[in-house]
């Protein structure tokens, strides 16, 4: 009858173990670092040059 019901069985189905939510968070602050990396490389040799 209803599709879902072949993934979810109850409404505890749908909870984030505290594991997946912390991996998660790492998982972006690490993404984020680098892609900023290169920013912050470039900001540091443009300070240097100004001063």
């Amino acid at each position: 009858m209803f599709s879902y019901r072949q993934h979810l069985q109850s409404s505890d189905d749908l909870v984030t173990t505290y594991q997946a939510t912390r991996a998660g968070f790492v998982a972006l602050a690490l993404e984020k670092n680098r892609r900023a990396t290169p920013y912050i490389a470039e900001a540091r040799v443009l300070q240097e040059a100004a001063s």
